[in-house]
């Protein structure tokens, strides 16, 4: 039977989540990411980036060691007591400093090896900063469908509260059947284990972020969520720029240029470096001094020649690893872009689909008033309605997720600044 009294519920059940949630991810406004400033100084205070800017600190440490060198000078003493038959007892010593010095050239490639080893551990810090902004983009996203989901669901249980009091006042003037009665109560108790189940995630959520990010101040509702916009750069070009600035390439590139530099100092090695001293001695109780330059020189043999070798092949290891790392953020720029295209694509579908099942929803609203369809028709197209909304909505922020990966991958969103994120990375590990 047909009722005037299922006229609110039915309304209700479109307008609860399509209203709602439109409203809570309204289309105009600011992004919903934080403020560059805020992400610059969650990011730098995360343990990666922190362990990374340890790292550098001990390459520079390292450095130092080799523009000094291994050696260092070594000094020896010898006293001993002389007893010579028929003529007695002398008092007798000797002394002596030495050092070891690099022949020439292995000086300079220690101390481009510790540039080296300061550049690679400088692109560490850039390469974590970026890994952990990544990290950042996947937990906010995460939280931000999750407190929408729970905002839209909020919404939905208000409106069915309140159409299900307005059938009962109906139902009790006998103005509606008792069914009507029961399905109000039914989408009511539906829309109260949805809320509760979105409640739930969003608390999760927002656990996560407190756990991973403790300086990380959330909002109190979540941000709007505009329509999401592709980058002004084309795929290709974005992709070229993500491989351009990639820091794992400039990292495999600088422990390439390392492993050559130190198969270049172990060839040198094969020619051991001499030690240089100086000898004094006393003997017969002073009778006799005298004082010597000492030269000692090690003879090289095949333990340097195999260590040669190894340093050669571990030089051609990283190479192939150079190349490696090159295919691998090749492959992964095209896929991030490509992904960049299809979610934002995927959005435009999902608009089209929940614009179409709202609009036939209202369609069969009114043809249930009219009399057209009849009311397991209007159900069914309200149910659509309201799944092809919230597939709009994780669809709206998939895609805003996937072209914000991109830009962090481009380096144009949440970049690394070496000179100010320096500071501020070195400020809290100096809090810490």
């Amino acid at each position: 039977m047909r009722s005037k009294g299922m006229k609110p519920l039915l309304v209700g059940l479109t307008a609860a989540l399509a209203l709602g949630a439109m409203a809570a991810f309204a289309t105009e406004g600011a992004g919903p990411l934080p403020d560059p400033d805020t992400a610059h100084a969650v990011l730098a205070e995360t343990p990666a980036v922190q362990a990374a800017l340890a790292a550098r600190d001990a390459a520079r440490a390292r450095g130092e060691a080799l523009d000094v060198g291994p050696y260092e000078f070594e000094v020896n003493a010898a006293g001993q007591q002389r007893d010579v038959r028929h003529e007695g007892n002398y008092a007798e010593w000797e002394a002596g400093v030495s050092r070891r010095l690099r022949l020439p050239g292995k000086a300079a490639l220690d101390r481009e090896l510790g540039t080296l080893g300061n550049e690679v551990a400088g692109l560490g810090i850039a390469d974590a900063f970026h890994g952990a902004a990544l990290e950042l983009l996947d937990d906010w996203f995460g939280w931000l469908d999750a407190t929408g989901a729970a905002t839209a669901a909020e919404e939905a249980r208000k409106r069915l509260a309140q159409e299900r009091a307005a059938v009962q006042k109906r139902v009790e003037r006998g103005d509606a059947a008792r069914l009507d009665l029961d399905l109000a109560e039914s989408a009511l108790a539906g829309a109260e284990a949805t809320l509760a189940q979105a409640r739930s995630a969003a608390a999760e959520r927002s656990a996560l972020l407190a756990a991973r990010y403790p300086r990380l101040a959330l909002p109190a509702a979540p941000p709007a969520v505009p329509d999401p916009q592709l980058p002004q750069l084309d795929a290709a070009a974005l992709a070229a720029q993500i491989v351009a600035r990639s820091h794992e390439i400039g990292i495999a590139e600088g422990q390439y240029r390392q492993a050559m530099k130190r198969a270049e100092r172990g060839a040198r090695d094969r020619l051991p470096d001499p030690a240089l001293g100086l000898r004094t001695l006393s003997e017969r109780d002073g009778d006799e001094t005298a004082v010597a330059l000492t030269l000692n020189v090690p003879i090289g043999g095949r333990y340097r020649a195999a260590e040669a070798r190894a340093l050669a092949a571990d030089a051609g290891a990283a190479g192939a690893r150079l190349d490696a790392v090159r295919r691998q953020i090749g492959a992964n720029a095209r896929a991030v872009t490509t992904r960049m295209q299809g979610s934002h694509a995927s959005w435009q579908a999902a608009r089209r689909a929940a614009d179409a099942a709202t609009a036939h929803a209202e369609r069969a609203r009114r043809g249930y008033q009219l009399g057209e369809t009849d009311l397991f028709t209007l159900l069914a197209a309200q149910r659509t309605a309201q799944d092809s909304v919230r597939a709009e909505i994780a669809a709206r922020i998939a895609a805003h997720a996937a072209i914000d990966r991109a830009l962090i991958d481009a380096h144009e969103l949440w970049a690394y600044h070496h000179h100010e994120d320096d500071e501020a990375v070195d400020g809290h590990l100096n809090d810490d």
